[in-house]
């Protein structure tokens, strides 16, 4: 990569996958409320932080069909957490 457009990427406000993952851990830790995240709770309070964060952001919202390239580990399928 040369290094106009590493500056350019750098200088951005545009995330890429992997620093958007980054900075909502960051921005999940940042907070004083607790979020709790297992295969036991409901993800209604998780999916409103994504979607704030995204707004927060201006990312785009995830595309039709993203959910079908998750990789789901056996252990996940047998809890029914694959589509």
């Amino acid at each position: 990569m040369n290094n106009k457009l590493l500056n350019y990427l750098l200088e951005s406000d545009i995330f890429n996958a992997s620093e958007a993952l980054f900075a909502f851990c960051g921005d999940l830790t940042g907070r004083d409320e607790e979020t709790i995240m297992s295969a036991n709770d409901e993800c209604g309070d998780v999916a409103d932080k994504i979607q704030s964060f995204i707004d927060k952001y201006k990312l785009e919202n995830p595309r039709e069909g993203w959910d079908k390239k998750i990789k789901w580990s056996k252990k996940e399928k047998e809890k029914g957490m694959a589509r």
